[in-house]
């Protein structure tokens, strides 16, 4: 099964903690869920597009690093992988580093979050392929 499509949420395990930890604040962490409850990724060659529910879209470009305006203002810089089943992409801007995993085994698709920072607790996401 292919990663590109269509998903809706099952689950989220301390995302909401692991968004505030990064230093997003409460009420944005919040509506950032929100928005994320339904994602769709489209693979064309080395492009890649996650959009949210609101219809916000990034796009990243395999194994090749992009730079970003963040809603707020914040510039940071993505590296994202697609190998196979799994895209990873490594951010980083001047206030964090983090990384997110998109794995699909099956028709599940788990979304893992890690911070670099030592004391952030990864925050996992778990969507099923509509």
């Amino acid at each position: 099964m292919s990663l590109a499509g269509k998903y809706q949420i099952v689950k989220n395990e301390g995302f909401l903690e692991y968004l505030i930890a990064q230093g997003l604040p409460a009420e944005r962490a919040q509506e950032f869920l929100n928005d994320a409850n339904n994602i769709e990724i489209s693979i064309n060659k080395d492009n890649i597009t996650i959009t949210r529910g609101s219809g916000l879209a990034q796009t990243l470009t395999n194994n090749k690093e992009i730079s970003e305006t963040a809603p707020d203002g914040t510039v940071f810089k993505n590296f994202a992988t697609l190998d196979g089943n799994t895209l990873t992409i490594e951010s980083n801007s001047s206030q964090a580093t983090w990384k997110r995993i998109y794995s699909l085994s099956g028709s599940e698709l788990t979304v893992r979050a890690l911070s670099s920072k030592s004391n952030v607790a990864d925050g996992v996401r778990v969507y099923k392929k509509l």
